[in-house]
């Protein structure tokens, strides 16, 4: 019988892929981050993996091969992209527009970690690539951040969603 192993951090995902694919008469693993995923991996005999690219590590990050290069006390230092990101995230949800105070909110939080300098943290035209003054249709909050001498990059959606903006992470 074919094994297929479902690797997402998203319940949902994990939970409707694994229903299609059970539906079909497959055996299905499910692993909800990348540790789980390999000792599936190690212990069973898996024909099939469906992985989610976007699942961040154990400690949070993105998986990206640029961590390699950061030290422990610089991988606890990188999470604050996502926290920056998270930081604009919560003022998109407050309604707030206005591409500078999207702008503070991530500089806020990335001045606040000694380890980080920042590239630049902008809100940019999802299609030019532009800077916005405001955010009125579909945007990118977008960060470059050197932890040490590593060059970290990370990247939220802004979009329109009837009448609201929804920033997704």
């Amino acid at each position: 019988m074919t094994c297929v192993l479902i690797a997402d951090d998203d319940i949902v995902v994990r939970d409707v892929v694994r229903r299609y694919l059970e539906r079909d008469g497959l055996v299905v693993a499910v692993a909800d981050d990348g540790d789980e995923a390999l000792r599936l991996l190690d212990t069973n005999r898996i024909d099939l993996a469906v992985l989610d690219v976007m699942m961040p590590e154990p400690d949070g990050l993105a998986l990206s091969s640029r961590n390699t290069y950061l030290g422990a006390e610089e991988r606890k230092a990188a999470t604050v992209l996502y926290r920056a990101l998270e930081a604009a995230r919560q003022e998109v949800a407050a309604g707030r527009r206005d591409s500078l105070e999207l702008q503070r909110a991530m500089r806020k939080v990335l001045d606040s970690e000694p380890r980080a300098s920042v590239n630049y943290a902008e809100i940019v035209d999802a299609e030019s690539f532009e800077p916005v003054v405001r955010v009125t249709r579909r945007s990118y909050a977008l960060l470059a951040v050197h932890i040490g001498r590593t060059r970290l990059i990370d990247n939220m959606l802004i979009e329109p969603v009837g009448e609201e903006l929804v920033a997704t992470l």
